[in-house]
């Protein structure tokens, strides 16, 4: 008896289920769309690198390339590479310039989500880390599959000192 009443009990229960997502359904209602992700951009680079400095004069100091991180409350952080050895090893930078990409899964954590290596314009950054923000990875140059979680310390005395691999 206990077996029949267990699966009258089941039944009913995906009954109610099938029944609240018939009537949402019905309804026309849509699934809350996603929260935006908080990004954080790393930017590896080194003083004797051309096209680092390039980018620098030319990306980085670019008032769209200002506007564009501010209105998207979008972290940025600069990188020495010569300065700053271990961050480099930590996030497998080989090549300069590299930007990458995370996003914040906490107030202490930050999973990498994309990179590129190489020179690029505002416009292309910006395109790369739009399209990346939604989810799409199709415009990166070199994506390594290296998603690391990082642990993210607040109120170190350095600003790039605060990303930490875990």
């Amino acid at each position: 008896m206990n077996k029949v009443a267990d699966v009258v009990f089941g039944f009913l229960i995906i009954l109610t289920i099938f029944g609240a997502l018939a009537a949402v359904i019905a309804k026309g209602e849509e699934p809350a769309p996603p929260t935006e992700k908080k990004i954080v951009v790393m930017i590896f680079s080194a003083t004797w690198c051309g096209p680092c400095q390039s980018m620098k004069r030319n990306v980085w100091a670019d008032t769209k390339m200002k506007e564009y991180f501010k209105d998207n409350k979008i972290e940025v952080y600069n990188i020495d590479i010569d300065k700053q050895k271990a961050y480099a090893r930590n996030y497998n930078v080989s090549s300069i310039p590299c930007v990458v990409l995370l996003e914040r899964t906490s107030e202490k954590h930050a999973k990498e989500i994309n990179r590129f290596v190489g020179m690029r314009s505002t416009k292309e950054v910006i395109k790369f880390v739009e399209g990346t923000r939604k989810g799409d990875r199709g415009y990166s140059v070199i994506n390594l599959g290296l998603l690391k979680t990082y642990r993210l310390i607040p109120g170190q005395s350095t600003v790039p000192g605060r990303l930490y691999v875990d």
